[in-house]
């Protein structure tokens, strides 16, 4: 049984609900009373119990039991095949002649919806076999902080920049370079 969080009979008070009803011969209206549940709320579950017994207390789900309008399987296999040739929703959508959003919807249902490396090879992957046979090298350049401004001190009040007679800052901080070099084979940096 799942009840949902604001249910106001668990199973068993809708089993005590019912046989007040039928067996007790209270009035519908006075059980429902008893029970803290609108009149229309114990007509239904009185209604249920009467036809399917115990199995009609149990809840139902909400989802339709027929959706007459639903795709047929052998359009969403056509989609499916069209998905495998790499089309895209919306080249499906206008190849049979779908709503997109209908497309849409059924690649994600199938678990389509990204195209990704779908029905292409596997990536190819390389191995180098001796270390030293290839290097990956990369710079990287940092520039470089004199003093924290005031987001990181919280104070607005720092000195000024000072300034040389040719235009450069005083004391300016400049570039510094981290050199990184990882080899294929061991993976050693």
């Amino acid at each position: 049984m799942n009840l949902h969080a604001n249910a106001a009979l668990s199973l068993n008070r809708r089993r005590l609900l019912c046989r007040r009803v039928i067996e007790e011969r209270w009035t519908v209206t006075t059980a429902a009373e008893a029970a803290e549940v609108s009149v229309r709320c114990a007509r239904k579950w009185v209604g249920r119990y009467r036809v399917e017994g115990e199995l009609g207390l149990m809840d139902r789900p909400s989802t339709p039991g027929l959706i007459p309008h639903r795709t047929s399987e052998e359009r969403v296999a056509a989609i499916a095949s069209l998905r495998r040739l790499r089309f895209t929703g919306p080249e499906i959508a206008e190849t049979l002649g779908m709503a997109l959003s209908t497309v849409s919807g059924i690649l994600t249902r199938i678990g389509m919806g990204k195209l990704g490396r779908l029905g292409l090879e596997p990536a190819e992957r390389y191995e180098r076999e001796r270390p030293g046979e290839l290097i990956h090298i990369d710079v990287k350049k940092l520039g470089r902080i004199l003093r924290p401004g005031h987001r990181v001190t919280g104070r607005r009040s720092a000195t000024r920049n000072t300034y040389t007679a040719d235009g450069r800052r005083v004391g300016d901080a400049g570039w510094g370079y981290v050199h990184s070099a990882v080899d294929d084979c061991t993976r050693l940096a």
